[in-house]
């Protein structure tokens, strides 16, 4: 972890989100202006116990600001409404290189990549069989059981990350088709960033929605965790061939079903706006310790396939 920090990642408050908000520093703290009509308000973000901000529409952040966020280590990210956030950290900040040692000794043999890159997806498989019904009491998990034992024969089948990567989507396009019926949910199509361009049915417009607000979330852990082992997001074992930063998406591929997905749904067949979805997965991802998992099973995949 960081020599300079005070408090380890995993002790920490997960994330905050904000939006419309400005972030400045009075008095060394660093803190945030909230308009309500004429009337501004101003709270404490706990920068010395928090691992990821999240920043979004209408937010200003000042210098001093970041400045304070970054001695903390705390990771911040930028986003809209569709696409996927720009994550911002120290680069000046002491890292142990021992995690990245490993790394690049899975990320510069093949044979060993696409060892890693099973491992990770079976953390993925393993986090849905261990969560998914604690996240949300709907979900059958033996409805999907037959769907993950398949997965897990084809990618011991795959003799390439390309080949994993093909089963690693067909996988996925039936596990959201599975869990979104047991919502209620029919003809669910993923669409990132643009549903309401191409989707006219109202659940399944909200649910993209809410997966898109979700993802934020999961790929802020996956930036905090990569961040305080040292390890840049470039050196991808699935995505990197495609998506830039593709190692936060290949983390973050080990834990988002298990939670986003059934949340999305759930929220989207309560009638929730997406701030009351947003405010009910940070509570679970935060009460299921979920940042510590990421740690955990980056640390596994590491003394898996990293060792010298």
């Amino acid at each position: 972890m960081p020599a300079n920090t005070r408090l380890l990642h995993t002790h920490r408050q997960t994330l905050i989100v904000l939006e419309r908000v400005r972030v400045r520093v009075e008095d060394q703290r660093v803190v945030y202006d909230e308009a309500d009509g004429a009337i501004e308000r101003t709270f404490n973000v706990p920068h010395a116990n928090l691992a990821f901000l999240l920043l979004g529409q209408g937010t200003s952040v000042t210098q001093a600001a970041m400045r304070l966020l970054a001695e903390e280590g705390v990771v911040v990210g930028f986003t809209g409404s569709g696409g996927t956030p720009l994550l911002m950290a120290s680069t000046d900040t002491y890292r142990p290189t021992e995690r990245l040692q490993a790394w690049l000794r899975i990320y510069l043999d093949p044979d060993t990549a696409l060892d890693a890159a099973r491992s990770m997806q079976r953390q993925r498989l393993q986090t849905l069989e261990e969560e998914i019904e604690a996240v949300a009491r709907q979900v059958d998990f033996e409805a999907i059981e037959s769907l993950v034992q398949q997965f897990r024969a084809d990618m011991d089948r795959a003799r390439s990350v390309e080949e994993l990567r093909g089963y690693e989507g067909r996988f996925c396009t039936q596990l959201y088709t599975r869990i979104t019926r047991q919502f209620r949910i029919r003809d669910f199509k993923r669409y990132p960033g643009n549903a309401d361009e191409q989707v006219s049915d109202a659940s399944v417009r909200q649910v993209n929605r809410m997966l898109d607000h979700g993802n934020y979330l999961a790929y802020g852990l996956a930036a905090v965790a990569l961040w305080a082992y040292g390890l840049p997001a470039g050196l991808s074992v699935m995505h990197g061939a495609s998506r830039a930063g593709g190692l936060v998406f290949d983390v973050a591929d080990m834990y988002k079903d298990a939670y986003i997905l059934p949340l999305a749904c759930y929220s989207t067949r309560q009638g929730e706006s997406e701030q009351a979805f947003r405010e009910r997965a940070i509570a679970v991802l935060d009460r299921r310790s979920v940042l510590k998992r990421a740690f955990t099973q980056l640390d596994e995949v590491i003394q898996a396939h990293g060792a010298a």
